[in-house]
């Protein structure tokens, strides 16, 4: 087991194991992640979790947790990005730094790596409001199932 990640293990059926606080610790002092990278992946999943909920679009949060490779990810982050201009949304998802050298410092390497702690924190703050979309979230998994 020694190397392997354990990031999957705080991430199950759609819900958190511990709180950020926890899980940045872990990223921080067992996978050696930089601080500031941590920083950046929280902000990114919270401007997707405000985004999903100010929205109403749970399909982009299912996009990403369904997502197969670094393209498709990609994909999906660009269509939150055009989502966001259409809705007239503040800011941008990420800027290109952020997406270098936070997201993706290894390119397609940490894709699932990237994924994964984003839906930790998407999964943490939407908590509550996912409850009360149980049912778009068993038609979705019907959908991705079918």
């Amino acid at each position: 087991m020694e190397g392997k990640s354990i990031i999957e293990y705080f991430l199950e059926k759609r819900s958190v194991t511990g709180n950020w606080g926890i899980f940045s610790y872990y990223l921080k002092e067992v996978k050696g992640m930089d601080e500031k990278r941590i920083d950046i992946l929280k902000k990114v999943g919270d401007k997707i979790a405000d985004y999903i909920k100010k929205t109403d679009n749970t399909k982009r949060l299912f996009a990403i947790e369904t997502a197969k490779s670094y393209e498709s990810l990609r994909s999906v982050f660009l269509k939150i990005t055009k989502d966001m201009i259409a809705n007239d949304l503040d800011r941008p998802l990420f800027t290109t730094d952020e997406f270098l050298y936070a997201l993706f410092p290894e390119g397609a390497l940490t894709w699932k790596e990237t994924r994964d702690i984003l839906l930790f924190r998407i999964y943490e703050k939407l908590f509550n409001y996912l409850k009360g979309k149980k049912q778009v979230i068993e038609e979705n998994e019907e959908v991705e199932n079918g």
